[in-house]
């Protein structure tokens, strides 16, 4: 694996209000969110931009949207790395140091995702995906939610 099997899958953003960025970004973009997603902790509003996606996510109660809102503010959250075999790419990833946060979550039928522990990335948080079908229309909130209570554990355990 190099450089060249790694596309963006997407970019996420941490904003104070999804649904006054999400409508910033309807705007300037022309089109309106292909998702929202609100669960107990985010709301989520996703942007099909080409082959990728813009994110952003807005703190509705504790967690890791709402730990990194705290203390950065309006700013980037993570970059989502779209691989065509995830669990080949983590084995090879695993080879060059890189640690995953737990086992792939299936957050809508089709995608795969996992968080790259940041100790391993030298603070960055990436994500790295396998999106064999699947639309950001389609996740499942209670996955979701898990993929991000993985991340908000490493977070507070780092401290």
């Amino acid at each position: 694996m190099v450089g060249r099997d790694f596309l963006v899958d997407h970019v996420t953003a941490v904003v104070s209000d999804a649904d006054e960025a999400g409508a910033a970004l309807s705007r300037l973009l022309g089109i309106e969110p292909c998702a929202s997603l609100d669960l107990s902790n985010m709301a989520i509003r996703s942007f099909r931009v080409g082959d990728a996606e813009i994110h952003v996510n807005s703190p509705r109660g504790p967690g890791i949207v709402e730990d990194h809102f705290s203390r950065h503010g309006a700013s980037i959250h993570h970059l989502a790395l779209r691989v065509e075999d995830l669990v080949t790419s983590l084995e090879e990833l695993s080879k060059r140091g890189f640690r995953s946060l737990g086992a792939p979550i299936e957050t809508a039928p089709g995608i795969w995702e996992v968080f790259l522990d940041p100790t391993t990335t030298a603070g960055l948080w990436i994500q790295v995906v396998q999106r064999n079908k699947g639309l950001a229309s389609d996740f499942d909130a209670s996955a979701v939610e898990a993929l991000a209570s993985n991340a908000a554990s490493t977070k507070r355990n780092s401290k």
